[in-house]
């Protein structure tokens, strides 16, 4: 694929990809060169500045366009990550800046701000997504800025788009966004009947996904001038949730569990197409390699022989569940015992990509724990690991599809921390002195297969094991590019 540096040198291309994370990278990679291979061209975009996102793409040998709308923590800017770099005045932008710092204490001014910075990435949308210039959009989200408002030039257009499911959509639905830990100020009491009359909409009906009641809880936004602002100009979507609900016309969801909850979200069945998670071909194809475990423990600077037991952490966002001190003296509790399970016991510690391994500092206990850097591939550990363990992790699925035994552990009780064992899908640990016997036991029953009828079954619910999910989710864009928006 050719460098593309920014999007007025980007052609007509048959499917143009826009990534922010890089675990939704990991799944859109191989779709890209799914269909490449059919004859395809294909082109990405980085929305934001991100290391990881960034590592990962080259490591697949392509350069990315930069897509940039103005403010310095997007590709295309000479300014670093963070508030920009600084320019050379001349007389009108030493005016404006007069102005800002005078109203940067009113309320409405934030309001008012957020509301062009909104208008300009629709526009700069609409200048991009135009007819002739791509037949399809993939994304990773539709339902916030700026993915909100691509979707939506690109749907304008008659230009489809398409969103590949990344995470883990919770059974609770929107009960549990009415448990989410909204600590952050709403909105400024001034500011917002006049940001509402701006927009000509009242937040009560403006964003389902962050505002709606459950029960009697209200779910408030994190953020309510970008709310209020992306929902003004793109329209009141259908329903709003996590990463879909927005304007994409199909989403290619990882199992027919999410579909049903969704659909009970009040988005419409037929715009969501069970196609499984990419990323998980890998593995499924790994296990018909005798070479992967050997060529994964060189990779990762691992012994060839001796066991190997990967911990992978979760954040956690809800009130009442973990604090940070907690979280960190778990994982220690549960790294001291697998040490103490066998000399030939190796660690590997994957910190979630939103956490970093500075935090969990306190759990490096002995010299054969390492810890993987947080954006590195959790598939490499997996592939690996003879025993996973997790509190409640979205690779746990992943794991059990590989058919590495899964332990959970809950040191604190908590219930929401029970999921997988409640499904049959783990072992459970209460405390953390049950590792080393959980331990022995699998390593003397080392021939008993861990993914049963029964447990693939539960797994197939949530996410395709097949080995065809690539596939899949390339069939739904060569549909979307066939029958349009």
């Amino acid at each position: 694929m050719s460098a593309l540096p920014d999007t007025s040198r980007v052609g007509s291309v048959d499917v143009v990809f826009l990534l922010v994370y890089s675990e939704a990278a990991r799944d859109h990679l191989p779709v890209l060169k799914e269909l490449e291979r059919r004859g395809r061209t294909c082109a990405i975009g980085l929305l934001y500045r991100n290391a990881a996102t960034e590592a990962v793409i080259a490591e697949a040998g392509i350069t990315p366009f930069a897509w940039s709308h103005g403010e310095g923590r997007f590709l295309g800017q000479d300014a670093p990550d963070g508030d920009g770099a600084e320019r050379p005045a001349d007389a009108p932008s030493m005016v404006k800046r007069r102005i800002r710092a005078a109203l940067e204490g009113s309320s409405l001014f934030d309001g008012v701000q957020e509301f062009r910075s909104q208008r300009r990435q629709l526009q700069e949308g609409r200048r991009f997504f135009v007819r002739g210039r791509c037949r399809a959009l993939v994304l990773e989200a539709d339902s916030n800025p700026p993915s909100l408002h691509y979707a939506k030039a690109a749907r304008d257009a008659g230009i489809p788009s398409i969103v590949i499911q990344s995470h883990l959509v919770p059974d609770e639905g929107s009960r549990f966004l009415a448990g989410r830990n909204m600590t952050e100020p709403h909105w400024r009491p001034t500011g917002r009947p006049a940001l509402e009359r701006l927009v000509g909409r009242t937040i009560s009906v403006a964003w389902p996904s962050c505002v709606r009641r459950v029960g009697e809880t209200r779910v408030l936004p994190r953020a309510p001038y970008k709310i209020l602002s992306a929902v003004a100009l793109a329209g009141t979507p259908r329903s709003m949730w996590f990463q879909v609900g927005g304007p994409a016309t199909w989403y290619a969801m990882n199992g027919p569990q999410a579909v049903e909850v969704l659909t009970r979200e009040g988005i419409p069945k037929g715009m969501l197409i069970p196609c499984g998670q990419p990323r998980v071909d890998a593995i499924v194809g790994s296990l018909l390699d005798p070479t992967a475990v050997a060529q994964g423990r060189a990779r990762l600077a691992l012994p060839a022989a001796g066991r190997v037991a990967v911990v992978a952490t979760q954040p956690w966002e809800l009130p009442g569940i973990l604090t940070r001190e907690q979280k960190v003296s778990e994982l220690r509790a549960v790294c001291e015992q697998l040490v103490e399970s066998g000399e030939d016991v190796r660690v590997l510690v994957k910190p979630h990509p939103k956490e970093t391994t500075e935090e969990y500092a306190p759990a490096r206990v002995a010299e054969r724990i390492t810890f993987l850097p947080p954006g590195s591939d959790i598939m490499d550990a997996i592939r690996v690991a003879d025993v996973f363990l997790t509190q409640r992790s979205t690779s746990a699925f992943f794991a059990v599809a590989a058919g590495k035994p899964l332990l959970t552990y809950n040191l604190h009780g908590v219930a929401v921390m029970d999921h997988f064992a409640s499904m049959g899908l783990s072992l459970p640990i209460r405390r953390a002195d049950e590792i080393p016997p959980l331990m022995r036991g699998l390593a003397e029953g080392r021939e008993t297969p861990f993914l049963t009828a029964e447990r693939r079954r539960i797994v197939e619910r949530y996410i395709r094991i097949d080995g065809k999910a690539t596939a899949a989710v390339a069939d739904l864009i060569e549909r979307a590019i066939r029958e349009g928006a």
